[in-house]
């Protein structure tokens, strides 16, 4: 429909012919970054924005005859990635196990935003968690959070991608596809 609304715009306001616009991307080669978020959280309202207005500027300029790649540039040199992993130790869950119909970016948001809550004495947000990470287990800290050393780039990748498991079942639900993830650490 974004296309269509577009397209007939430019046809009934622009000077130039539609065609005009049409060679101006036709064969063109277009790479559209959109939805590239901490992986820490689930894709929410606000960060769902981008990926519905990256998919309708791939679609239009698929549809103006461009050759268009999608991608997601996962931030996993954030700080939050870090603050990530001290709640994964502190609470033990093992990320690869984890119980069925636990959508694992709620699981991660949940530990995320409890560890992040823990070491800032928050029980306000403590005490919503399940209300804000309807899909997740529980969290429960079986030992003190650390404040432990720099994590290695392996351990970072690992993190973000339980967390993108999750983000790729969002956006295949609504339709939307990325091309390749690019990792800041590389």
């Amino acid at each position: 429909n974004l296309v269509d609304k577009l397209t007939s715009y430019i046809t009934e306001t622009d000077k130039e012919p539609y065609g005009y616009f049409e060679s101006k991307f036709n064969g063109k080669n277009i790479s559209v970054e959109h939805t590239s978020i901490t992986p820490v959280y689930p894709i929410n309202l606000a960060t769902f924005r981008s990926s519905v207005i990256g998919e309708a500027l791939k679609n239009m300029f698929e549809f103006l005859g461009a050759k268009v790649q999608t991608h997601f540039f996962v931030e996993d040199l954030a700080r939050q990635i870090e603050l990530l992993n001290r709640g994964v130790e502190a609470t033990q869950v093992d990320l690869d196990s984890l119980p069925v119909g636990d959508k694992v970016d709620h699981l991660i948001g949940k530990l995320f935003a409890a560890t992040y809550s823990k070491c800032k004495n928050n029980t306000l947000v403590m005490n919503r968690l399940s209300a804000m990470f309807p899909y997740a287990g529980d969290v429960c800290f079986e030992k003190e959070i650390d404040n432990s050393s720099l994590l290695d780039n392996d351990k970072r990748k690992y993190l973000c991608e339980k967390c993108l498991i999750g983000h790729k079942e969002t956006l295949q639900y609504t339709g939307i596809a990325i091309d390749s993830y690019d990792y800041e650490s590389e």
